[in-house]
């Protein structure tokens, strides 16, 4: 098997990643990388790859978002996966996006075969139609992963599920769905059919948040999430398990976000002091949308941080990194009290030298 790893982008080996797809595609069997070194314009069709090929497309730069942007028109997808020899895509850090004024990008992404999916710190922006499908000729025991993804105006929905009766599964840990037209899901059958909300965030949508819009019968299940109307508690739907650790009708975005207002999503504050919860712990990725290593576990695609600097009277204290305030004595970074500094005790060997000023 011949893996691969091209740079795409402003200055790389290709300008694109249709023109990576197009070269790339005769390579053989093996994992075949995108390394997004800028932001590009494009929309690609995926298919004639050989049998057990898996693919990734992603930044160069962990934590730093590269954006695909499409203008190909409101029926195009920025990233068409219609090849049933392609067995795995992974897509990390990437944004696909239409144009903020005028659509120009119908779907995000779309899986049309038997593929297993993995989105990590993915961003769906600006789309006419829908973030994530899984088309009708999905087959069996296709399964769909979204770690920190962001489904903001996406259209009617975030995901649709158009597969009729082969069973899949999908499961969303840590993502914020808003501004959509109607609701996160649209399922169109059957009760094969299994959704995972784990630690997810569902506010400012014009639909109800978490619900299936299509109205079938489907296997839905939510831990840690919550939402602005209702349906995070709601028991009442179609197959769901009664909800774990959740609340709905909470409001107050202004005070839960940073700049809700202009799209800023960072929390502002703990979960706890948000909604009284906290996440659930088994189903946090490592990472926050950003890169940035977990400690508090907090729901959605972001981080809870406290503030960089705090002051205690007569001594002034500067946390370096990041500390919980679950006080579980994981702080990091390095505290500084007038002239002395003193370093987290990882930073030393184990060969001290007896100071004789003290």
């Amino acid at each position: 098997m011949a893996n691969t790893e091209s740079t795409v982008g402003i200055g790389g080996e290709y300008t694109d990643i249709s023109t990576w797809e197009s070269d790339i595609e005769s390579s053989g069997a093996g994992e075949h990388t995108a390394l997004l070194i800028s932001d590009i314009t494009d929309a690609t069709i995926f298919l004639g790859w050989a049998e057990e090929t898996s693919l990734v497309v992603k930044s160069d730069k962990p934590g730093t978002k590269r954006t695909i942007t499409s203008y190909d028109g409101i029926f195009s997808t920025i990233l068409y996966l219609n090849d049933d020899d392609i067995t795995r895509v992974t897509c990390e850090d990437i944004i696909l996006a239409g144009d903020a004024d005028t659509p120009s990008a119908g779907w995000g992404m779309s899986l049309n075969y038997k593929q297993t999916i993995t989105c990590n710190r993915v961003g769906f922006k600006n789309l006419a139609y829908t973030g994530f499908t899984l088309s009708a000729n999905t087959q069996s025991g296709a399964t769909a992963n979204f770690d920190n993804c962001i489904f903001d105006s996406c259209g009617y929905f975030a995901f649709m599920n158009l597969a009729t009766t082969n069973p899949n599964v999908t499961t969303f840990r840590n993502c914020l769905f808003t501004n959509l037209t109607y609701s996160q899901a649209s399922i169109s059958n059957s009760s094969n059919i299994t959704i995972n909300y784990y630690n997810c965030l569902s506010f400012d949508n014009t639909g109800e948040d978490f619900t299936n819009a299509a109205l079938t019968t489907t296997n839905l299940s939510l831990n840690s999430c919550v939402s602005e109307d209702d349906t995070a508690t709601d028991t009442a739907h179609d197959n769901w398990a009664e909800p774990v650790n959740c609340v709905s009708e909470q409001t107050d975005l202004t005070t839960y976000f940073k700049d809700q207002p202009n799209g800023n999503y960072a929390l502002a504050q703990s979960d706890f002091d948000s909604w009284g919860i906290v996440g659930s712990d088994a189903n946090t990725p490592d990472t926050d949308y950003n890169g940035l290593g977990r400690i508090e576990n907090s729901i959605g695609p972001f981080e809870w941080t406290l503030p960089p600097f705090t002051e205690i009277p007569n001594v002034f204290v500067s946390f370096g990194g990041r500390i919980p305030h679950s006080a579980t004595g994981e702080g990091v970074g390095q505290f500084t009290a007038f002239d002395d500094t003193i370093q987290p005790m990882s930073t030393y060997d184990n060969k001290f030298v007896d100071d004789k000023r003290y």
